[in-house]
């Protein structure tokens, strides 16, 4: 890892020209430390632990981009068309391999940058086939930070599709998780309603990507001309107090005793009626895993077991769910492996 941090150009009006020269320099430096590359991974936490409640207003996501020791601290600005060129971005580089993501922030932007190295064909690879073969097959990640008080470029040697999955999966999650901000629900900060923010995001080729699907190049561009918003979507995580299924409404259900549930929409008409025999056995077994204060497992518990039926219920419940709504699953507070562990669409 490379980590260059730069005070702001004397010439403040040649921002762009001053940050692509800084980029081929840092980016000339970092191809002569080829054979120091180790893999590593960026990540896009929302919102950031240690956040300032001063700067919290509606529009403005707080996030935390870190790789390694390095991080960067921001308020996202989601109003306007920023997720979708967002998404249009992340679909770029799905289709061409090279992308340039723009966050446009309270403090300034940040660019991401994704290189497919299989253009790089300038690197001298004379006795040096290891390490470019190691090149091409982890990726080039570039981030520039264009704040108010000073510029920052970071390096780091990643797989390009890794960022892609991380960006995609935490800004899906802004709509699914009930995040917290001194006591501010972060969906409330939002500038539309849940819905709209995950369709927005929502995408068909990333989905596919995302799981490694099989695509040819004459079916991606089609993929992403069908991406259709979808009428709403189901969290599948069990929680103490008996729910088990929430909805993009802010509805929750509870199992029957007959092992169903029954699904409805905003106007309350039935949506589908869910049986799955052993779902009800599945609830209960997390209420008797727990500990006397319900915050952890007991020792013993077999959370893995736990949480891989809970995914094939999952599954059962995908294929009883109309198709034009989505169904997310998500490992419970008290499991350890949540918070590395982001809610897993069902397809």
């Amino acid at each position: 890892m490379i980590n260059n941090t730069r005070a702001k150009a004397e010439n403040t009006g040649g921002n762009t020209t001053n940050r692509k020269a800084m980029e081929e320099s840092d980016k000339i430096k970092w191809m002569l430390r080829v054979s120091e590359i180790q893999k590593t991974q960026l990540r896009l936490a929302l919102p950031f632990q240690k956040d300032n409640n001063i700067f919290l207003r509606k529009g403005f996501i707080p996030f935390q981009l870190k790789e390694g020791s390095w991080s960067y601290n921001d308020y996202m600005d989601v109003r306007g068309r920023t997720l979708d060129d967002i998404r249009i971005a992340l679909e770029k580089y799905v289709m061409d391999g090279n992308t340039e993501i723009i966050l446009p922030c309270l403090f300034g932007k940040v660019y991401i940058r994704l290189d497919n190295f299989k253009a790089v064909n300038d690197i001298d690879k004379k006795d040096a086939n290891q390490q470019y073969s190691m090149f091409c097959t982890l990726g080039f990640c570039h981030i520039s930070i264009e704040s108010k008080n000073d510029e920052q470029i970071h390096l780091c040697n990643i797989i390009p599709a890794e960022v892609v999955t991380e960006l995609y999966t935490s800004l899906m999650n802004v709509a699914l998780q009930d995040y917290s901000v001194h006591q501010v629900k972060l969906y409330r900060l939002l500038p539309f309603p849940k819905l709209t923010f995950y369709n927005k995001v929502k995408s068909k080729l990333l989905e596919q990507y995302r799981i490694g699907a099989a695509m040819d190049n004459n079916e991606k561009p089609a993929m992403v001309m069908r991406n259709l918003p979808t009428k709403g979507y189901f969290k599948l995580e069990a929680q103490t107090n008996g729910f088990v299924l929430s909805d993009s409404n802010g509805q929750r259900y509870k199992i029957d005793d007959d092992d169903t549930i029954r699904l409805r929409d905003t106007a309350m008409n039935t949506i589908c009626i869910i049986s799955i025999p052993g779902m009800r056995q599945w609830f209960n077994d997390y209420l008797t895993g727990l500990n006397r204060n319900r915050k952890n497992f007991q020792r013993g518990f077999d959370t893995r077991c736990w949480f891989l039926t809970g995914r094939w219920i999952a599954q059962q419940i995908r294929q009883q769910l109309p198709k034009e709504y989505d169904l997310w699953y998500h490992a419970p507070l008290q499991d350890p492996s949540r918070f590395s562990r982001p809610a897993i669409f069902i397809s």
